[in-house]
């Protein structure tokens, strides 16, 4: 395949510069751009300059409110807003573009590799993106499928669980001590909620005999719709506290004796904190990364959030996590061997090399 000649020098010296093309909203969530904001801070710890570009003004807002600059392509067809990034840096270097969206055409992602070289962070498989690296970090992420369907190109395949990017508060942390009892449980749903699961899981956790007088801490996201009928519930039941924005996650998962989280990022930082969860799918493309998270041993599977059985599922696999300390510590072990947190690391370190060198030779598995 022959690759694009790029529009900047890869070899300039001096600060490498980096632009992340990602978005969220209530509809999408969060789950992209918190991804994106963790691998921006390993690129800046590498000593990059990182700017980001959002086509909705919820992801221009939450990337502002957290420090990154970011270019506005809000009301922008796709052909504008490439003309838009290619225009920014008509007169500078752009070392390197992330990508992460689940709307992105190929045709939209080569136009990005024709700027500078893009890397895609992938959940699905994507067969025939013409770009220069791929990225997935799931514990669905299989690196026999991505190595057929990349074998005739030189796309950098960054693929396994050891490239799962996580922030940084979650470097190296340790597994959280199992106890007899359960006395504190922890509830997401991701950032947004649409569909009230928060809700209708701490209404089923409140009907179970093991965790009668637990604490439920529901820890809603910045985009949840549900923190207005969540703090109702608090108002009946002193147990149920509702945390929105939660400034430091990670303390916040290790003061938890098991948890309930959708099968996105957040499940990923239950793991690398060792916390016994259910795990349940909020879209159809979570439900195979519930399966695999139950059928590794790293968490019970709790359903999908639209089937009629979600919450006497939840229920049951709720006071089973809580009934059994040898299965929550199984569960703990197990989960906490799945992730390192040293994901955001590997990936930007690999990322920059590509990014500086000539020869984009093939290929970077995890077995």
């Amino acid at each position: 395949m022959l690759r694009p000649v790029y529009l900047t020098s890869l070899r300039s010296a001096g600060t490498m510069k980096v632009l992340f093309r990602t978005d969220c909203d209530n509809r999408q969530g969060m789950g992209h751009v918190m991804r994106c904001i963790a691998l921006a801070h390993s690129f800046v710890a590498e000593g990059a300059q990182v700017v980001f570009a959002c086509s909705k003004q919820d992801g221009v807002i939450h990337v502002k409110s957290v420090g990154f600059d970011a270019i506005n392509l809000c009301s922008l067809s796709e052909r504008d807003q490439i003309a838009a990034i290619a225009s920014q840096y008509r007169s500078d270097t752009l070392s390197l573009i992330i990508a992460d969206s689940y709307e992105f055409s190929g045709s939209y992602l080569k136009a990005l590799n024709d700027i500078a070289p893009t890397a895609y962070i992938d959940d699905l498989h994507t067969p025939e993106l013409n770009i220069s690296a791929i990225v997935n970090g799931n514990i669905t992420a299989d690196s026999s499928i991505y190595s057929k369907l990349y074998e005739q190109t030189s796309t950098r395949l960054l693929i396994g669980p050891k490239y799962n990017i996580l922030r940084s508060e979650f470097y190296g942390q340790n597994s959280i001590q199992i106890k007899d009892k359960v006395k504190r449980v922890l509830v997401t749903s991701g950032g947004s909620d649409p569909h009230g699961a928060s809700i209708r899981i701490t209404e089923t956790l409140l009907e179970c005999e093991q965790l009668y007088n637990a604490e439920i801490v529901v820890m809603a996201g910045p985009l949840s719709n549900s923190v207005n009928q969540l703090q109702s519930i608090s108002a009946k039941h002193p147990n149920v506290a509702v945390i929105q924005n939660a400034s430091n996650v990670a303390e916040l998962m290790q003061s938890c004796d098991m948890a309930i989280a959708a099968a996105g990022g957040t499940m990923n930082e239950l793991c690398a904190c060792g916390v016994p969860s259910v795990v349940y799918a909020l879209a159809n493309n979570q439900v195979l990364a519930a399966f695999s998270f139950s059928n590794k041993r790293c968490a019970l599977d709790g359903g999908a959030v639209w089937d009629a059985a979600f919450s006497s599922r939840m229920k049951n696999c709720a006071e089973k996590l809580a009934q059994s300390r040898d299965l929550r510590f199984n569960i703990s072990k197990n989960a906490h061997a799945l992730f390192d947190g040293m994901g955001a690391n590997r990936v930007a370190t690999e990322l920059l090399a590509l990014a500086t060198s000539t020869n984009r030779s093939h290929v970077q598995l995890d077995h």
